[in-house]
């Protein structure tokens, strides 16, 4: 019994995470293509899928900002708001979004949209929380941002008990895993998380959305 953690970008871009349910393994799956992924969760029994990707929709912003995305930029620090960005600015990921939970959603027992750097900010310790603001920092060099993905893995790893054997990493990766995390708390520890589309945003579409709040 698996969860599966979708970081979604491009094709050359999107990362897929398997996290057992009872060994806690953590196992990174080598596809990339949406149908793959769907023919993977169609040979596994697979309980539940978080997507790093708007899968609700609304009609309230022309922006294509969501009451979800404010009540979430609130909750970060504002230094961190520019992590939220619109449905409309991310181009083709909605509609990758959009796709990928419409095909699993017959399949898979769980579908949540998430937003894994949003998690980590609130995961990590007070002193590391400095990691959420440089493993996706394009402006660093990416000897940093490896250093910082090594560190939230060990971080990961130590606290949660999760037995990882990656032969690479990167951001992706980490957000992949992240999302995994979200769908394995849903399912054990719901205490644990914040439910920002519920009951403030009236939209349309596929899941709630929920970040990890408190390990």
């Amino acid at each position: 019994m698996l969860f599966l953690g979708i970081d979604l970008g491009g094709e050359n871009n999107t990362w897929v995470i398997a996290l057992k349910r009872k060994t806690l393994e953590v196992e990174l799956i080598p596809f990339k293509v949406l149908r793959d992924i769907v023919a993977f969760c169609k040979k596994h029994l697979v309980l539940g899928v978080g997507i790093d990707a708007p899968l609700t929709f609304g009609l309230e912003d022309e922006k294509g900002f969501r009451k979800s995305d404010e009540k979430l930029k609130k909750l970060l620090p504002q230094e961190a708001e520019n992590w939220i960005l619109s449905y409309h600015s991310l181009q083709a990921i909605p509609i990758r979004g959009k796709v990928l939970a419409e095909a699993l959603s017959p399949i898979v027992g769980t579908i949540l949209e998430t937003h894994p750097r949003s998690s980590l900010y609130f995961l990590l310790p007070e002193k590391e929380k400095h990691l959420a603001f440089l493993y996706k920092n394009p402006k660093i060099p990416s000897s940093e941002k490896e250093q910082a993905c090594e560190k939230i893995l060990d971080f990961l790893k130590n606290h949660l008990n999760l037995k990882i054997t990656l032969a690479k990493l990167n951001d992706g990766i980490i957000d992949a895993l992240v999302c995994a995390i979200t769908v394995y708390f849903f399912h054990n520890f719901p205490e644990k998380l914040e439910f920002l589309s519920y009951p403030v945003n009236p939209c349309f579409g596929r899941g709630p959305f929920v970040i990890i709040k408190s390990l």
